[in-house]
């Protein structure tokens, strides 16, 4: 913890480069995945948290792995697709052997080095950020590791202007990786697109990383990776794990357009014109309803 004081405290919590860690991602940790030489075949799923990234974990797990979704139900994902953000995952991830896919919410800095050298691909996929932070509330509220937050939405959303979030700031995630869009070995991909047309954005993924897939297992994976599916996949929904809350659930609505339901006119605008500064002169667009 720092001696500076934030409008909600959680133990072990720190500063680094300006953007609010978990304990569970200390200092040196962040220093040994900035160093760290990925392999070449590496795939590397990066999204600001509840942007979809289980899905998009999920869906190339199985581009990888045979498309076989009754074998990938039988191991947690967790393990699957380690979150390397996670010191106590570290241990993992060296051991792990092709084909090997991990995932992050660091920023695009963090991996500069190895996107150079091109062994390793990204996959980053992009949510609304009223969709987003409404999501990344709830998970506050439910998710034990946030320290237990009792606040209600005007309470966050404060916390978002302050730029208090862990991970940092929504905009400043987004632009770095969207920065990099035409990267050869980047793949960036948006989260209503993907609802929208999910059988496209799989063979997106499948192209990207040089899998070839029939139209038979593209319709398999498209159904198994539906919202329905997986939140009733005990190995996707973190539904045993300590860190949820009792009775709550990991994968919520997964809905776009759930917002309108918690921004008030104020806190809408203060988005609206970050976008509109921020994101709409480089070329970036979202949907904001289904």
């Amino acid at each position: 913890m720092t001696d500076k004081k934030y409008l909600h405290e959680i133990q072990g919590m720190h500063e680094s480069g300006g953007v609010l860690y978990l304990a569970s991602t200390p200092e040196d940790h962040l220093k040994n995945i900035k160093k760290y030489e990925f392999q070449k075949g590496d795939v590397l799923v990066n999204t600001f948290s509840k942007s979809g990234t289980t899905w998009t974990q999920e869906i190339l797990y199985l581009l990888h792995n045979g498309v076989n979704p009754e074998e990938a139900s039988h191991r947690p994902i967790k393990h699957r697709v380690p979150f390397i953000d996670f010191n106590r995952m570290w241990s993992r991830v060296m051991e792990m052997t092709p084909p090997r896919i991990f995932k992050s919410h660091l920023r695009s800095n963090f991996f500069a080095r190895e996107l150079r050298r091109g062994d390793l691909k990204v996959v980053v996929t992009l949510r609304n950020p009223k969709d987003t932070l409404v999501s990344f509330y709830h998970f506050y509220k439910t998710n034990m590791a946030f320290g237990n937050f009792q606040g209600e939405w005007n309470d966050f959303f404060e916390i978002i202007r302050k730029g208090e979030l862990i991970y940092g700031d929504w905009f400043d995630f987004t632009l770095g990786w969207w920065s990099l869009r035409n990267e050869a070995n980047v793949l960036v991909l948006k989260y209503e697109e993907m609802k929208r047309n999910p059988a496209l954005n799989v063979q997106k993924m499948a192209d990207f990383c040089g899998k070839e897939i029939s139209q038979e297992q593209l319709e398999l994976i498209v159904d198994s990776t539906s919202f329905v599916k997986m939140q009733k996949n005990a190995s996707v929904n973190y539904a045993d794990e300590a860190f949820m809350k009792k009775g709550e659930t990991f994968m919520r609505k997964g809905k776009t357009g759930g917002w309108k339901e918690y921004f008030n006119q104020e806190q809408n605008q203060y988005i609206d014109d970050l976008l509109q500064t921020r994101c709409q002169p480089l070329g970036l667009d979202f949907d904001f309803e289904d």
